[in-house]
């Protein structure tokens, strides 16, 4: 199975995409609020973690 990973750029943008992924019954594996600055590095946490 696929592991899914979700990056955003914001708090709020999180808590929604929580509540979409709680109402949708999805499995995402990695869920963080991060700087457009760090976004390369946190994908590669997101990889390290087991996200595709």
């Amino acid at each position: 199975m696929v592991k899914i990973a979700l990056l955003v750029p914001n708090e709020d943008m999180l808590e929604t995409a929580r509540k979409v992924v709680k109402e949708q019954n999805i499995e995402v594996d990695y869920m963080k609020a991060i700087q457009t600055v760090n976004t390369v590095n946190e994908a590669r946490m997101a990889v390290e973690a087991g996200a595709h």
